[in-house]
C-alpha cells in the first residue's frame, strides 16, 4: 500500500481481497503518543502519593571477580511505550523508563578491594534508561472481570540498564529492577490505558466480551530518527464479542491505521467489523424503545438478514401551540397530550439487511389528545394518531447513509365523528400542521439518524481512555464500518 493517508487506508479497506479485521468484532489502536501521555498522566499522579517506585539501590557483580555495577538513589521517570527493538513479534511491548535521578558506580577488584573505577552520571534525556519486555500473551482482557486495558510489569522479562556493557551485562545489571517489580503491589506495578465497557446493552450481540493487546511498528517511520525512542507505532485492543471467537495476530504486513498526511494529528482509531453497522442501529433502536427483545432471523450462511422488535415503546412528550386571531386578537391554547407508540408482536418494528442496504418499517397507532382553551371555550378532545415508517439506509463506498425515508401520519377521530367537524374553527389546519412537525422532528431525533452515527455513539459510549479521561473520540464525519 503506498503511503498511510486516511484515504489510501480506506481505499485498502475496500478491496475484496484485503482481510481487514482477522476474526475480531472490534480493533483499538491506540498511538505511541496518545499511549504515552496517559502513561505520563498516571505518573504525575502517583507522584503525589509516592505510588510510584522507591528510590532504586543494588549491587550486582557483572563480571565474577572483576566488576561490581552498584547504583545508589535510582529514580525512575514514567515508563513509555518504545519501538526501538523493532520486530515481528507483536505479542512484546517494550517499555522505557528514563532514570532522573541518582548514581551509577562501577567498581573494579584491585589487591582484593573493590575500588571504584568511574562514576555515570544521570540524565533523563541522555541516558541511561530502564527497558522492560512485556509479554502481552500474558495480559487477557476479560470484560465481564474487569474491563481494564493495563500493561503489567510483572509479566516484564530481559529487564536491562542501557550504558551497562554488553547485552549480557546490561541484563545482569537489570535484576535489580527486575526483583524489585517482582515484589511491587499491584498499584505500583500495573499501568491503566484505558477500559472496554460491556454496559447495560441489551442487544446481547453488540457486547464486548473479551481483549487481546498487540503492537505494532508504524513501517513508514524513519528509520533514521534522532532518537531511538521517536520511532512511531501503536497498541492494538483487538475486541471480541459475545458468542464470537477470538481472532488472530494481526499479520506483520497488516496497515498501520493512524493516518498520517499534511494538515492531520490522529492519535487513535477504530476499526468494526462490517456487521457492526446494522448491529449498531439494533443497539440504538433498542436504546430508543427500552427494550432488546429482537426475533432474528439468519440466511444460509449465518448472516443476519433480519430483525424484529417486539416489545418497547417510544414516547413522545406533551407539547403546546397558540395562535392569535388577527382580526378578533382572541388566543387559542392547545396542548397536545403524551403518546406512546409500541412495538409489539403483531405490529414489530421490522429491519431486513441486505448487501449494503437496511430496510426500516413500522406501523404504530398510539391514543393521545389535546386540550384547547380560548377566551370562550375550554375542553378536551381525545383522537388516536397512527404512524407508518419507511426508512432506508445504504453503504456507498465505507459510509452508510439515509437514503430513503417516508412517515406516513394519520389522525383518527373516536368512531362516529371527524376531526375536521369536531374541531371547526378552532385552527384545525394549525394543530394537524403543529403535530405533524413535532413528530417528524421527534421521530428523527430518537431513531432515524445515519447508520454511521449509530456506530459512533456505540463507540463513544464502549471504549475508554484511562480511568479519569475522557471517552475515545470518533470522527463522525468519516466513521465507517469495515468488511
Amino acid at each position: 500500500m503506498d503511503g498511510n493517508t486516511l484515504e489510501s487506508l480506506l481505499a485498502w479497506m475496500q478491496a475484496p481481497e484485503n482481510n481487514v479485521m482477522h476474526g475480531w468484532g472490534a480493533i483499538a489502536i491506540l498511538g505511541r503518543k496518545k499511549v504515552n501521555e496517559l502513561l505520563t498522566q498516571q505518573y504525575i499522579a502517583r507522584s503525589k502519593n509516592d505510588s510510584w517506585l522507591p528510590l532504586i539501590n543494588g549491587v550486582v557483580e557483572t563480571i565474577p571477580g572483576k566488576r561490581l555495577d552498584a547504583i545508589r538513589g535510582f529514580r525512575l521517570g514514567a515508563p513509555q511505550l518504545s519501538f526501538e527493538k523493532i520486530g515481528t513479534d507483536s505479542n512484546h511491548a517494550t517499555l522505557s523508563c528514563s532514570v532522573d535521578a541518582g548514581a551509577w558506580l562501577r567498581m573494579s577488584l584491585k589487591d582484593n578491594q573493590w575500588q571504584t573505577q568511574s562514576i555515570v552520571g544521570t540524565d533523563p534525556l541522555l541516558g541511561p534508561r530502564v527497558l522492560l519486555d512485556l509479554d502481552l500473551i500474558k495480559i487477557p482482557g476479560r470484560v465481564a472481570e474487569d474491563g481494564r486495558i493495563v500493561l503489567d510489569l510483572k509479566h516484564s522479562a530481559d529487564v536491562r540498564l542501557t550504558g551497562a556493557g554488553t547485552e549480557d551485562e546490561q541484563l545482569l545489571v537489570g535484576t535489580v529492577f527486575s526483583n524489585l517489580i517482582s515484589q511491587l503491589p499491584d498499584e505500583q506495578r500495573i499501568w491503566e490505558l484505558g477500559r472496554v465497557e460491556t454496559g447495560d446493552e441489551v442487544v446481547e450481540l453488540m457486547k464486548p466480551e473479551a481483549f487481546r493487546l498487540q503492537t505494532q511498528a508504524d513501517p513508514q517511520a524513519s528509520r533514521a530518527a534522532g532518537a531511538a525512542t521517536d520511532r512511531e507505532g501503536a497498541l492494538l485492543v483487538c475486541i471480541s464479542m459475545v458468542d464470537q471467537v477470538e481472532g488472530d495476530t494481526l499479520p506483520a504486513d497488516h496497515p498501520y491505521f493512524i493516518p498520517d498526511g499534511a494538515g492531520t494529528d490522529y492519535s487513535a482509531s477504530v476499526l468494526m467489523d462490517k456487521k457492526a453497522a446494522s448491529l449498531s442501529l439494533l443497539y440504538m433502536i433498542a436504546d430508543a424503545f427500552g427494550s432488546g427483545d429482537f426475533e432474528f432471523v439468519e440466511s444460509a450462511d449465518g448472516t443476519l438478514s433480519q430483525a424484529k422488535l417486539t416489545s418497547g415503546q417510544l414516547t413522545f412528550e406533551p407539547f403546546s401551540v397558540h395562535n392569535i386571531d388577527p382580526e378578533t386578537g382572541e388566543r387559542t391554547d392547545i396542548e397536545v397530550h403524551e403518546m406512546v407508540c409500541s412495538a409489539k408482536g403483531d405490529q414489530p418494528l421490522t429491519l431486513n439487511f441486505d448487501s449494503g442496504k437496511i430496510q426500516l418499517n413500522w406501523t404504530a397507532r398510539s391514543p393521545t389528545g389535546m386540550t384547547v382553551k380560548t377566551g370562550s371555550i375550554d375542553f378536551d378532545y381525545l383522537f388516536e394518531v397512527e404512524l407508518s415508517l419507511d426508512v432506508t439506509y445504504e453503504r456507498v463506498g465505507l459510509q452508510w447513509s439515509r437514503t430513503g425515508y417516508s412517515l406516513v401520519k394519520t389522525l383518527i377521530a373516536p368512531a362516529g365523528r371527524s376531526l375536521e367537524g369536531d374541531l371547526a374553527g378552532l385552527l384545525i389546519d394549525v394543530i394537524i400542521l403543529a403535530i405533524i412537525t413535532t413528530l417528524v422532528a421527534q421521530t428523527r431525533d430518537e431513531i432515524l439518524r445515519i447508520v454511521s452515527e449509530s456506530v459512533a455513539r456505540y463507540l463513544q459510549k464502549r471504549f475508554r481512555l484511562a480511568r479519569h479521561s475522557k471517552r475515545l473520540p470518533v470522527d463522525r464525519s468519516n466513521s465507517a464500518s469495515v468488511s
